[in-house]
């Protein structure tokens, strides 16, 4: 029950936002916890659900 208070329910309530923000052709980046992004109600795989890409980040300073 907690893990769908904390995890799920937000991850849908985000999906939301996010996807109506991204139809309107804004850049959305997401900073969240490690949990919200696996499993399959993970941010990631909701928004490769409704057809979106979802690419890593990876900082000037990373690729040095």
């Amino acid at each position: 029950e907690l893990m769908n208070l904390f995890l799920i329910d937000r991850n849908k309530a985000w999906l939301s936002r996010l996807d109506g923000l991204l139809k309107k052709g804004e850049r959305v980046m997401v900073l969240v916890g490690a949990a919200h992004l696996t499993g399959k109600e993970g941010l990631i795989e909701l928004l490769k659900a409704k057809g979106y890409t979802v690419e890593r980040y990876v900082s000037p300073v990373e690729t040095k």
